[in-house]
């Protein structure tokens, strides 16, 4: 078995302790291109089915209501403060490694820094991203230029932000409460390169559940192209 493989079916055995559901016209698996996801088993599956392919428990979702630091990450309903929060508590269990509940989760997500324009222009020891760097010069004059280099009210970009929040919440916070993810001494601190690799998830995959919970992580559904119906439900 495949690295790949074991991490599937580790998802697939957490995704049984949790009682989520996926229906058999679809199957969780990998392949080169796409990596870890959902795929059909049909050829093709109408989008205005009414039958639910995927049924996922309020309590198997990661947001910063349930997350281990909850009631101390700052919780925000929309927009970038939604995100930053979010990203926070992923951080977070992300951190804790095989003591989190959602470690079966969160081992089958991508590891490293998503492929967002965002980070496109990123250089770190880890990251050297020439083509991204290149890749920004075809944004010049669009839309989605302005809305990277952009300012904020603060008057910061929107990456100048996502680092503002790492420094000046994200890492006191862990700092304070490193009983609560911290294995042992041998864990490694948190980076910043860590924290960007959370928001960078949160923003590829996170979507809205409901007034309490806000903005959060939905496994399985969030490698999933929301077309048909997902039903995150209540026990």
């Amino acid at each position: 078995m495949s690295e790949v493989q074991d991490r599937v079916k580790v998802l697939l055995e957490w995704c049984a302790a949790n009682s989520i559901f996926i229906d058999s016209q679809i199957r969780v698996g990998s392949n080169s291109q796409a990596g870890i996801g959902v795929f059909s088993e049909d050829c093709f599956i109408p989008p205005q089915t009414t039958r639910a392919l995927v049924r996922i428990r309020k309590d198997s979702v990661l947001s910063v209501r349930t997350c281990s630091l909850a009631g101390v990450i700052p919780s925000n309903p929309y927009g970038l403060a939604a995100q930053l929060s979010l990203s926070l508590a992923l951080h977070v269990e992300i951190l804790k490694g095989r003591q989190s509940r959602w470690h079966g989760y969160l081992q089958s997500l991508p590891v490293g820094v998503m492929d967002l324009p965002l980070f496109w222009d990123l250089h770190t020891d880890a990251n050297e991203n020439e083509d991204g760097s290149g890749a920004l010069t075809w944004l010049r004059g669009t839309e989605a230029r302005k809305i990277i280099f952009g300012r904020t009210e603060n008057g910061a970009t929107k990456l100048e932000e996502v680092t503002c929040f790492y420094y000046d919440v994200a890492k006191p916070l862990l700092l304070h409460y490193t009983e609560v993810w911290r294995q042992d001494a041998s864990t490694r601190m948190p980076t910043l390169l860590d924290f960007y690799r959370a928001f960078s998830l949160v923003s590829s995959r996170a979507f809205l559940v409901d007034a309490y919970h806000g903005l959060s992580m939905v496994p399985i559904a969030d490698a999933y192209v929301m077309n048909h119906r997902i039903n995150v439900y209540r026990d």
